[in-house]
């Protein structure tokens, strides 16, 4: 990844927990917090959980994952798991503005609700979708708020995007990019499909 055009590579940061009461003083053990962000060789900051899944989503690398969301009308909320989900990032260039539409589609089974709704209500899943869609969305804007704003580091492989679909243009930013990519507009555009609700209508209380 720090051999591309990006000089960026984003890698798992885990940490040591160290030993519980109760439990041998030399007992640790090692857990995944999120992401570290490499810029040309070096560490220039981390991702939280949220930010890593929205990276994920750009990136088209989430899968078997799962993910929980709220839904309207609920103080409960709803478990996903990711069985199938596509991402497509098409850039564009007009009057001198950079943008990108990532076009996200997810389909996914319910593993759990707490929402104390009927599972197999047309509204509620509908509102399901919806609560998904969302979650979505913000785990995406959080990677994007980190990457371009925080730490001006194109993570999400924008710069060959545009190397490919507009070549000459990249030539002429390649040796700042880093300023290019912070200042993309990302337009985010989210669907969501619940394909099983399960083979029980009964929400857990909440």
């Amino acid at each position: 990844m720090l051999s591309g055009a990006e000089s960026t590579a984003v890698l798992p940061y885990i940490q040591v927990r160290r030993s519980q009461p109760g439990t041998p003083s030399n007992q640790t053990s090692p857990y995944f917090v999120g992401s570290a962000v490499l810029k040309e060789g070096r560490l220039v900051g981390l991702l939280d959980i949220q930010a890593t899944r929205g990276l994920l989503w750009l990136k088209n690398e989430n899968k078997d994952a799962i993910f929980t969301s709220d839904i309207a009308g609920s103080k409960g909320k709803v478990s996903m798991w990711i069985i199938n989900h596509h991402t497509t990032l098409v850039p564009l260039i007009r009057e001198g503005k950079w943008s990108v539409d990532a076009h996200i589609e997810s389909k996914s089974n319910l593993l759990q609700s707490t929402s104390g709704g009927d599972v197999m209500d047309p509204e509620w899943i509908r509102r399901a979708e919806m609560g998904a869609s969302e979650e979505i969305e913000n785990s995406v804007r959080s990677a994007l708020e980190k990457a371009q704003k925080t730490y001006r580091s194109d993570i999400f492989g924008f710069g060959e995007l545009f190397r490919r679909h507009y070549p000459s243009q990249w030539r002429a930013v390649q040796k700042n990019w880093n300023d290019v990519f912070s200042g993309i507009d990302v337009r985010v555009h989210v669907r969501t499909r619940l394909k099983r609700p399960g083979v029980t209508n009964d929400s857990i209380p909440y």
